[in-house]
């Protein structure tokens, strides 16, 4: 019989987007919703760190596509392709 083997580990920082849930609705309504928004697209999901955000623009496609990148986990977070007006 084989013996399992550990072939990888992920360390991750919990880092909560909010101190503390609101438990009414004027716990809710006091919360600074573009601050927890703007956390939540600059900052990396597992560490917390903040991602590396970069642009490419194809002018011949009319497109735009921006990738988030955490160096830290060294992974991409995010990529996103949106329209030229």
């Amino acid at each position: 019989m084989e013996q399992s083997k550990k072939i990888a580990s992920i360390d991750v920082n919990i880092v909560p987007a909010v101190e503390a849930p609101a438990t009414n609705v004027a716990e809710f309504e006091a919360i600074d919703w573009r601050t927890v928004f703007l956390d939540d697209h600059h900052n990396c999901p597992l560490c917390g760190g903040e991602l590396l955000l970069t642009n490419v623009t194809h002018f011949v496609d009319q497109k735009v596509r921006e990738d988030a990148f955490c160096e830290g986990c060294n992974i991409r977070t995010r990529q996103s392709e949106h329209e030229l007006q």
